[in-house]
């Protein structure tokens, strides 16, 4: 998505409504089997001065809500889930230098210079086994945005990843570890396989300066209770 515009390719609901509603699609319940199978595509624009936390998103949720008919709740439910606390070496990312997107000057940041652009947060890069971002938050990994640390360590981890470390602001991120498809633990973490690449949870500690620990949290779930498959354009 970039400013003003919406546009998709060969998607299902389920991730549609995942991107949104900024939830992970495992938190996404109910609904019919071919919220799972059925693609679609979406190209939609945005008045460009429009305001507010995210007019892209709000709009493609008013767009799945008028042409799904999508009606939804939420609950909390307590699961299994990753905390994100300071270790005791003390944080090792650099506060970022750059500046942060402002939703409410599209306009602005329609007309801004390359080098501009290149000062803005963002570009988040994620690969297998690695993680970087140039201004990443610390904004809880169980709500929006999904942007955040805590958020694309829940993708990485497949469970929600809550942020318990005290920290506010943004900062540079460059993570490397090991991708084992085991399920994880923190207690396997401590011997990794390679002198060079430890696992993801030793990463964390060795080179953010964080910690991840398991323990259980109450966790939004997005609960379909009406939705139809929409006509012809």
């Amino acid at each position: 998505m970039t400013p003003g515009r919406v546009s998709v390719q060969n998607l299902s609901l389920r991730e549609l409504i995942g991107i949104a509603y900024r939830v992970k699609e495992s938190q996404i319940s109910n609904g019919p089997s071919w919220i799972n199978s059925e693609r679609y595509d979406i190209d939609a624009k945005t008045d460009t001065g429009a305001t507010g936390a995210d007019p892209m998103l709000l709009m493609l949720q008013s767009l799945l809500e008028a042409r799904f008919h999508l009606r939804f709740h939420h609950v909390a439910r307590e699961q299994p889930v990753y905390l994100l606390v300071v270790a005791k070496s003390g944080v090792k990312m650099p506060a970022a230098t750059c500046v942060p997107f402002d939703p409410n000057q599209l306009q602005k940041q329609a007309v801004l210079s390359d080098q501009q652009r290149r000062r803005q947060c963002g570009g988040i890069e994620r690969r297998r086994g690695t993680l970087d971002g140039d201004g990443m938050s610390m904004e809880d990994g169980s709500g929006p945005p999904f942007q955040s640390l805590a958020g694309q360590l829940s993708l990485e981890l497949d469970r929600p990843v809550i942020n318990k470390t005290g920290l506010a602001g943004r900062f540079d991120v460059h993570l490397r570890w090991t991708d084992q498809s085991a399920a994880p633990s923190p207690d396997s973490a401590a011997a990794p396989t390679e002198a060079n690449a430890p696992s993801i949870f030793t990463a964390v500690q060795e080179q953010l300066g964080l910690r991840l620990e398991p323990g259980k949290a109450p966790v939004d779930q997005f609960v379909i209770d009406q939705v139809e498959r929409p006509g012809e354009n």
